[in-house]
């Protein structure tokens, strides 16, 4: 999240983040979100504008959604190999840009809000 306040608004500046640019478009939140849900809405968002096609979207961005919702494993670590193998089957074969980018939305959420990604599967668990 800090990392980010210094950030141009250029390729280079947010790809060195960890971050892409892509068609721009950016979302802004405040530390009051809970990025749980915003990431969950994302994903969403990019399972209805599969084109269902390929299937490593068409089932990689609906199993997203289902693990961002809820549904799922309860621990944090089977549910984090889970994700894991989603994001990296869609990353390396999907047949387009939509497939490649949306487990970036998941990996963001893990990386920058752990705690809140924890929270939200162990929540589940009771």
């Amino acid at each position: 999240h800090d990392d980010f306040e210094t950030a141009t608004i250029d390729e280079p500046s947010i790809r060195a983040r960890g971050s892409m640019l892509g068609a721009a478009g950016m979302i802004v939140l405040d530390n009051s979100r809970d990025m749980v849900t915003a990431a969950h809405n994302a994903m969403e968002f990019f399972a209805h504008e599969s084109c269902g096609k390929c299937f490593p979207c068409r089932i990689g961005t609906q199993r997203l959604v289902e693990r961002l919702n809820g549904d799922g494993p309860n621990d944090m670590k089977t549910w984090l190999e889970e994700v894991n193998d989603l994001n990296a089957a869609m990353k390396s074969v999907s047949a387009c840009g939509l497939g490649m980018a949306a487990p970036l939305v998941v990996e963001s959420l893990v990386r920058h809000f752990p705690d809140q990604v924890t929270a939200h599967v162990e929540a589940k668990a009771r």
